[in-house]
């Protein structure tokens, strides 16, 4: 398990489950179900190992989002399990059952 600890306390951490992050850019991995991770080889190698999803299929994206799209991700954080991609991806095209009409 990954713990992040700040240097600041003594002993290096908390009990109140506070995190540290050092000052500047820093890249994390968010997880379809709003896991924050550090973007790292073994924090990426342990969501695709979990996920089961075929490396062909993983997509790298980095965005932008908009106060509309922050509203919305709110929203589905509380209803859904799939918070991102119910929200940033499109939406799957429902089938339409093509009936002819026969005389």
């Amino acid at each position: 398990m990954l713990r992040e600890v700040n240097p600041k306390l003594p002993c290096g951490g908390s009990h109140n489950r506070e995190g540290y992050v050092k000052p500047g850019i820093q890249k994390f991995m968010v997880t379809d179900d709003l896991r924050v991770l550090p973007m790292s080889l073994t924090s990426t190698l342990q969501v695709v190992s979990e996920s089961k999803i075929p490396t062909k299929d993983l997509v790298e994206k980095e965005l932008t989002l908009t106060k509309a799209q922050v509203m919305e991700l709110l929203r589905a954080a509380v209803v859904t399990r799939n918070t991102l991609s119910s929200v940033l991806l499109p939406p799957k095209k429902k089938l339409r059952h093509l009936t002819s009409n026969l005389y």
